[in-house]
C-alpha cells in the first residue's frame, strides 16, 4: 500500500479517536482527510489490506456523519430554546376594545383620535385586549367605558368565530400592564437591573452592613451528554412498518455442514462402497457418549461417510468393532455393541474406511423465522405557565435533563436487549487491569476467529464503559515496569489514541458506552463525611464488562420519533399548564450467531509477571 495513504489513514485514527472533542475545523479536516483516503483507495488493487481499510474509511465516515447530525442537532435544539424563551416573553400590543365596538357600529373611535396620555409617575397602566379568530369581522380597537360593552363585544366576536376541534387556543381577550422604561426589569442583566432600582428605591443611610438589594445570577450551571454511543456504533435499519422480519443465520457447525462432503478415493471409484477403499487416517476424541448398544455420539468427532468401515477403540466398545453407519456429525452407529454406559470415553477412530457407495450430500432446510418490533421511548413534561415565563433558566436546566434521561434510558434498553442474546462468560483476575484486560480480549479474538474460520480482517465489536480507559491508565501508573509507547508517552501518560490502538492491533474496534445495563458496572454514590470523619473515596466498580461480537451482529432498528412539541388542551388550560412531550421507535435485532458477555473482577493495583506468580 502506498506509504503516503498509509500515514494518511493513521492521521484518520488519531483524528476519529478524539472525534467529539474535535473542534469544526478539526472536523472539517477529518472530512476531507475522509475523501483524499477514499480516493486514493478507488484507484488501488483490491488486497486483503486495501479492502480491510476500505472498510476502517467506511466505519469512520459513519461515525464523522454522525457527529455531524449531533452537532446539528444540539445547535437546533438550542436555537429551538432560545425562540421558546424568547416567545414566552413576547406581549401582544394592546388593542383597546372600544375601537372593536366602534368598527362592529361603523363609528369612528374617539379615543384614537386622542393622544396618548403618558404617565411620568411610574405607576402601572392597565389595558384590556379584544382579539379572536383572524377570519372574525370584528376588528379594530379603542377603549375600555364599562364592562357590559366587553361581554357583549366577546359575544359578538365568540358568534363570529369558526368551530375549532378541543383544545384550539382562541384569544377573546387578553389584560396587560405597562411600565415605563426605568421601571421595567423584565429584559435587563444583572447590572441593569441594579441600576434601574437605584434609581426607584429610596437612599438609605445605615451604619454598616449590606442594606440594598444584592445583584441576581439567573443562570444555572449545567452538565449533560445527550450522545449516543451504543446506538451510532451499530448498523441502522429503517423500521417503518415497526419492526422487522428475517432469517435468523446459521452458524457453521462441521457437524450440520460436514456430511456434505467426502473423499472419493481411486480404488473406491473402481469399487465404490467396497472394503478398504476409503481415506486412511487417525483420530482421537475425548468426550465420546457409549450407551449399552451400539450408538456412540461425540460432539467434537465431526463423523462423514468417510468413517465407515473404520475401526474404533476405547471405553466398552469391544475389540474389532467399526463404524457400520453415520447418521450425522455427531452420532453413528457401530458394528458391535459396547458393553457399558459412559460419558467423557476417549475413543480412537483409525484405518482405512469403507469408500461410499454414492457421493454424499446434505439437504437444506428453511432456516428459523425471526421477528423483532421497536419500542417507544417516550419523555413528557408538564409545565407551569408561571415557571414557564419567569424561570426560563430553569426550564431550560430541566427540558436538557430530560433530553439526558431519555439517552441513558435509551441506551441501557439497546445495551439489555443485547446482552439478552449473548453467551454469559466469566474470567479470573490474575494480573493488573491493564495486562488481565489485554489478555482477556487476546483470548475472545482468537475464539471467535478460530472457531468460525473468520477472516483476520473482520472486526470484532468491543463495548466498554468509558471509566475503563481510567482504570487501565491508573493500573500502569501503579505498575513497577513503565509502560514504554510508541509515541514516547510513558505509563503516567497514556492517551486515547494509544488505548484504542490497542484494540486496533487485534482487529478489534471498541464502542466507549456512557451507560451500562447492569449495576455493578456503574460508580456508587461518594457518601459525603465531614471535615472531621471524612469518608472513604469511592472505589473502582466491582466488575468489568465487555460485550464482545463480531461487527454486524447487532442492527439498530430505527422506528423514527414523534415530536408534538408544545401540547395544550383544555385540561391543561384549566390548571395554567402546557407539556411538551416527545418519543423515538427503536429496538435491536440480533442478525449473527453469536456475541459474549465477559465479566470478571479486574483490580487496578499494577500487577505483572515480574510481581505476580503467573500461572
Amino acid at each position: 500500500m502506498d506509504p503516503k495513504l498509509v500515514d494518511l489513514l493513521a492521521s484518520i485514527g488519531e483524528l476519529l479517536a478524539n472525534l467529539t472533542d474535535l473542534s469544526a475545523e478539526q472536523l472539517s479536516a477529518l472530512t476531507d482527510q475522509l475523501s483524499q483516503a477514499i480516493d486514493a483507495l478507488s484507484g488501488s488493487d483490491a488486497t486483503d489490506a486495501v479492502v480491510a481499510s476500505a472498510g476502517t474509511l467506511a466505519d469512520a465516515a459513519e461515525q464523522v456523519a454522525a457527529e455531524r447530525s449531533r452537532r446539528e442537532a444540539l445547535v437546533a435544539s438550542a436555537s429551538d430554546l432560545v425562540g421558546r424563551a424568547r416567545g414566552a416573553l413576547r406581549r401582544p400590543t394592546p388593542v383597546p376594545i372600544s375601537q372593536v365596538v366602534a368598527s362592529a357600529a361603523g363609528r369612528r373611535d374617539p379615543e384614537r383620535e386622542r393622544p396618548d396620555d403618558a404617565q411620568s409617575d411610574g405607576r402601572v397602566r392597565a389595558s384590556l385586549t379584544a382579539g379572536g379568530n383572524p377570519n372574525s369581522p370584528v376588528h379594530g380597537a379603542a377603549a375600555l367605558a364599562e364592562l357590559a360593552e366587553l361581554f357583549a363585544v366577546q359575544h359578538r366576536a365568540a358568534r363570529s368565530m369558526k368551530a375549532g376541534s378541543d383544545g384550539e387556543r382562541v384569544v377573546v381577550a387578553s389584560a396587560r400592564w405597562d411600565y415605563p422604561e426605568a421601571n421595567d426589569l423584565r429584559r435587563g442583566d444583572a447590572d441593569m437591573v441594579s441600576e434601574r432600582m437605584d434609581n426607584v428605591v429610596t437612599s438609605m443611610v445605615a451604619s454598616g452592613g449590606i442594606c440594598r438589594p444584592v445583584n441576581v445570577d439567573y443562570a444555572i450551571p449545567t452538565w449533560a451528554n445527550l450522545e449516543r454511543p451504543v446506538r451510532d456504533s451499530l448498523p441502522s435499519f429503517q423500521a417503518t412498518r415497526g419492526g422487522i422480519h428475517y432469517i435468523a443465520p446459521q452458524p457453521f457447525d462441521m457437524a450440520v455442514f460436514g456430511p456434505a462432503v467426502g473423499i472419493w478415493t481411486a480404488p473406491n471409484d473402481a469399487n465404490p462402497g467396497g472394503a478398504n477403499t476409503g481415506v486412511n487416517s487417525t483420530r482421537t476424541v475425548t468426550d465420546a457418549v457409549t450407551a449399552v448398544g451400539t450408538t456412540l455420539t461425540s460432539a467434537t468427532a465431526a463423523f462423514t461417510y468417510a468413517d465407515v468401515g473404520r475401526s474404533v477403540t476405547g471405553g466398552s466398545i469391544p475389540a474389532g468393532a467399526t463404524i457400520a453407519s453415520v447418521q450425522s456429525g455427531t452420532s453413528v452407529t457401530l458394528s458391535a455393541a459396547a458393553t457399558a454406559a459412559a460419558n467423557g470415553v476417549a475413543i480412537t477412530v483409525s484405518g482405512i474406511g469403507t469408500g461410499p457407495t454414492t457421493k454424499p450430500c446434505i439437504e437444506m432446510n428453511c432456516g428459523t423465522e425471526m421477528e423483532v418490533l421497536v419500542e417507544a421511548i417516550t419523555q413528557c413534561v408538564t409545565i407551569s405557565n408561571f415557571r414557564a415565563r419567569f424561570a426560563p433558566e430553569q426550564l431550560s436546566q430541566a427540558l436538557t435533563y430530560v433530553g439526558q434521561a431519555h439517552s441513558v434510558t435509551a441506551e441501557i434498553e439497546l445495551l439489555r436487549q443485547m446482552r439478552a442474546f449473548a453467551k454469559h462468560v466469566s474470567g479470573t483476575q490474575l494480573f493488573g487491569y491493564a495486562r488481565d484486560s489485554l489478555v482477556t480480549l487476546s483470548l475472545v479474538n482468537a475464539y471467535f476467529r478460530d472457531k468460525y474460520r473468520m477472516s483476520q480482517n473482520t472486526m470484532l465489536r468491543v463495548v466498554l464503559k468509558r471509566w475503563v480507559k481510567d482504570a487501565v491508565r491508573a493500573d500502569l501508573t501503579k505498575a513497577a515496569f513503565p509502560y514504554e509507547g510508541g509515541d514516547a508517552y510513558n505509563s503516567l501518560s497514556v492517551p486515547d489514541a494509544a488505548i484504542n490502538q490497542w484494540f486496533a492491533d487485534r482487529n478489534m474496534v471498541v464502542t466507549w458506552a456512557l451507560d451500562s445495563d447492569v449495576a455493578d458496572q456503574n460508580f456508587t454514590n461518594q457518601a459525603p463525611g465531614t471535615v472531621a470523619n471524612p469518608s472513604a473515596l469511592v472505589g473502582w466498580p466491582a466488575v468489568t464488562r465487555m460485550l464482545i461480537f463480531p461487527e454486524g451482529t447487532f442492527q439498530f432498528l430505527d422506528g423514527g420519533q414523534l415530536d408534538l412539541g408544545v401540547v395544550r388542551d383544555s385540561a391543561l388550560n384549566a390548571v395554567n399548564k402546557f407539556q411538551i412531550f416527545s418519543e423515538s421507535f427503536e429496538g435491536v435485532a440480533p442478525r449473527g450467531f453469536e456475541a459474549v458477555d465477559f465479566s470478571c473482577a479486574f483490580k487496578v493495583n499494577g500487577a505483572a509477571a515480574g510481581t505476580v506468580a503467573p500461572s
